[in-house]
C-alpha cells in the first residue's frame, strides 16, 4: 500500500469516496479551530481532478441520496452517534420515524456501542446498547407481511 502524497486526500477510502461521496473528514471544509484538522476549504474542482487522475472516475455527488432515497421510507435502523467521534457531526441526530431512531451517546466514541461490553463502559454507552437491543427485539418480534411468490 502506498501512502497518499497529497495530505488533502486520504488514500485508504479514496476510491469509495470518489464513487459514492460518503462523508469523509479529509474532504469536509475545516477551519482548524472548531475541529482537530488543519484548515481546509472543500474544493470540488480539485476533488474531481483527483478522482479522475487517480481512479479514472467522476465523483457522484448525489449518488447516496439517489440510491437510498435520502431517508424516505427508512425503517428498522438505529443511528448511533458517539459525541467523542468526529464523524458524529455528519450523523443522524433526530428520529426519522418510530423504527428509524437516533441514539446520542454523549460519552461514546466511534462505534463504541458495538464493541463488547466492559465494566468501564460509561453509563450513556450502556443505555445506548439497551435502547438498540430493545429496538432490534421489537423489529424481530413484529408481525410480518406474507411473502409473495
Amino acid at each position: 500500500y502506498e501512502l497518499p502524497r497529497d495530505p488533502n486526500f486520504d488514500g485508504i477510502w479514496d476510491y469509495q469516496w470518489c464513487t459514492e461521496m460518503l462523508p469523509q473528514e479529509t474532504y469536509f471544509s475545516r477551519d482548524g479551530s472548531t475541529d482537530m484538522f488543519w484548515p481546509f476549504v472543500e474544493n470540488m474542482t480539485g476533488i474531481r481532478r483527483h478522482c479522475n487522475v487517480t481512479f479514472g472516475v467522476e465523483p457522484r455527488e448525489t449518488w447516496i441520496a439517489r440510491e437510498f432515497g435520502e431517508l424516505d421510507g427508512a425503517t428498522n435502523i438505529v443511528f448511533s452517534n458517539g459525541l467523542f467521534d468526529p464523524w458524529s457531526s455528519g450523523g443522524v441526530v433526530h428520529n426519522i420515524s418510530e423504527s428509524a431512531v437516533a441514539v446520542i451517546i454523549p460519552e461514546g466514541a466511534h462505534h463504541l456501542d458495538l464493541f463488547f461490553s466492559d465494566p468501564r463502559d460509561p453509563p450513556s454507552v450502556i443505555s445506548a446498547r439497551r435502547t438498540e437491543l430493545n429496538h432490534i427485539r421489537s423489529w424481530i418480534s413484529a408481525p410480518r407481511l406474507p411473502a409473495y411468490v
